[in-house]
């Protein structure tokens, strides 16, 4: 018998626990050679078996009081707190990997962009300082943002629109986006943005700085205000 299949519960999961949080970003990775050390282990500590141990993960790195002030403790059960665990770390690598910051041509919006957008701007809202960091600093929120606004095939098509001299879109999507870059922005600065290929590949004609995308986009967006469901994206949240 494996050494690790004598140790009691109630030690092994005192293991799994600080193998999960021995890093704070990111999802619980650590903990996975030990998951799959052995069948009984696995019994023992998968989130199905023992939703406990995942709960407590959740505490150590995201912020869980604000959202018991706004769902009632008693609909916070570990099971559900385990679930929200993995749901939010799934959504977390899709920013990380921008892989809805992009619309390419002729391309409809997915139905994941807008889900995207509506937990992460849940999730900044209720953020005590943890959910913020994974969001800025696992997820790369910011770059993201940077993707999705001023690059010139950016699933908001803002930057396109802009330059075919249209109105931007006022879509659900839209004024989400808005909301987090807002929600994310520094006061008298823009958003500390890590330049990619996207915006490596972009030039301007009129030989303006990059930076003047910024005011391109926010510049429309204020005079089209009125374009703006913003009354309607907020009941959902």
């Amino acid at each position: 018998m494996p050494p690790l299949d004598i140790i009691p519960q109630e030690v092994l999961e005192h293991i799994a626990f600080f193998a999960a949080t021995s890093t704070f970003l990111g999802p619980p990775s650590d903990l996975v050679p030990l998951l799959t050390s052995s069948r009984r282990i696995y019994s023992q500590l998968s989130i199905t078996s023992n939703p406990h141990l995942y709960a407590r993960v959740f505490t150590h790195k995201f912020d869980l009081k604000p959202a018991m002030r706004r769902l009632g403790k008693e609909s916070l059960s570990p099971v559900t707190i385990s679930a929200e665990l993995r749901r939010r770390f799934i959504y977390l690598k899709r920013l990380r990997a921008r892989v809805d910051a992009y619309q390419p041509k002729g391309e409809e919006p997915q139905d994941t962009l807008h889900l995207l957008l509506l937990r992460s701007c849940i999730w900044l809202l209720e953020s005590d300082g943890k959910n913020e960091r994974q969001l800025r600093e696992y997820g790369k929120l910011d770059c993201w943002l940077n993707d999705f606004w001023f690059s010139h095939d950016g699933a908001s098509r803002a930057m396109h629109m802009i330059q075919h001299n249209e109105w931007p879109l006022g879509s659900q999507n839209t004024t989400l986006a808005m909301w987090l870059y807002w929600l994310l922005v520094e006061p008298g600065q823009s958003l500390d943005i890590e330049i990619g290929i996207h915006s490596l590949s972009e030039s301007r004609l009129d030989g303006r700085k990059p930076n003047d995308k910024t005011l391109d986009v926010l510049g429309a967006f204020a005079l089209a205000a009125h374009r703006v469901g913003t009354v309607l994206v907020l009941s959902q949240i």
